[in-house]
């Protein structure tokens, strides 16, 4: 969403600075802009819930959301892109990679990160049902103090 946000600031400053408009070519533009708002609206793939005989399914982008909010529970983590893939070889089972940005004060990234794997574990099982086979952490930054994730890492 900050994404579009920016595109929207950038957008307005340049129809601001144009003083004749009417000769732009916006088809480009417009393309890109069109391109991030199908990749915010893209729900992702359905995926299983419950038993595999049942017919109960969730969305990748909502699961996703919940699964961030799980990261999130664990002290000074900040989550960010987190992908939920079907197993081709075990119906029903998925795999999750999640990245976070780990705070300065963590006493140790493999400790931090095993926190995070069961925390996302505990809310695939318990509150989206979801069988899983793996949960991979990748810690793609660090924040020196609380807030810094959201001010220039990259996730």
């Amino acid at each position: 969403m900050a994404e579009l946000e920016k595109l929207g600031t950038a957008v307005r400053q340049l129809r601001d600075c144009t003083e004749d408009a009417s000769g732009y070519d916006t088809s480009s533009l417009t393309e890109r802009v069109m391109d991030v708002v199908r990749l915010e609206l893209r729900p992702g793939h359905p995926l299983p819930l419950g038993a595999p005989d049942e017919d109960m399914w969730v969305m990748e982008s909502a699961a996703a959301r919940v699964l961030r909010a799980a990261a999130e529970r664990v002290p000074g983590v900040r989550s960010g892109s987190c992908r939920i893939t079907p197993e081709p070889d075990q119906p029903g089972r998925v795999a999750i990679s999640l990245h976070i940005v780990a705070p300065m004060t963590a006493p140790g990234l493999p400790a931090l990160a095993e926190e995070v794997r069961r925390s996302v574990g505990e809310a695939a099982d318990h509150r989206l049902g979801l069988e899983i086979t793996g949960i991979d952490v990748h810690i793609v930054g660090i924040a020196d103090e609380p807030g810094d994730s959201e001010k220039g890492s990259a996730l």
